[in-house]
């Protein structure tokens, strides 16, 4: 009898424990994601051999508390290396909302004779932990 007595309190312990863990987790992780990554189509010449595209990102806070010093950047790849000769796009979200959902607009350049581009990454980072991260292949 004591011994069952004895199961069912570490039984709710080890409950508790779980339950305290995951609702404090929830509480100080910051849940922002990625929820639109759009690449507008065309190649809008800019100067030269230098084209512009423009890049439309929509970012959402999931979280129950604001979050500020969030980056956002879009990069161009080859391969995964970054490919030479353009020009990134980032961007500083100051505050985000508990809720609330953002779309985020801004342009890269880059040179009609830099390396191949097979992807574009879109990443969200909070200092040096990325938040979320979409990768897409190139395709214009």
């Amino acid at each position: 009898m004591k011994r069952k007595a004895v199961t069912l309190i570490l039984i709710t312990v080890i409950t508790l424990s779980v339950v305290v863990w995951v609702v404090f987790s929830q509480i100080s992780a910051p849940n922002v994601k990625i929820t639109a990554f759009n690449w507008i189509r065309g190649f809008i010449p800019y100067a030269g051999l230098t084209f512009i595209n423009e890049v439309k990102v929509t970012v959402e806070n999931h979280g129950i508390n604001e979050i500020s010093g969030i980056t956002l950047t879009v990069k161009l790849l080859n391969n995964g290396t970054e490919i030479d000769n353009y020009s990134a796009f980032v961007t500083q979200i100051e505050t985000l909302n508990a809720g609330e959902s953002r779309e985020i607009s801004g342009n890269i350049f880059w040179g009609l004779l830099s390396t191949k581009v097979t992807h574009r990454v879109c990443t969200l980072k909070l200092g040096d932990i990325v938040l979320d991260e979409w990768i897409k292949p190139f395709t214009n």
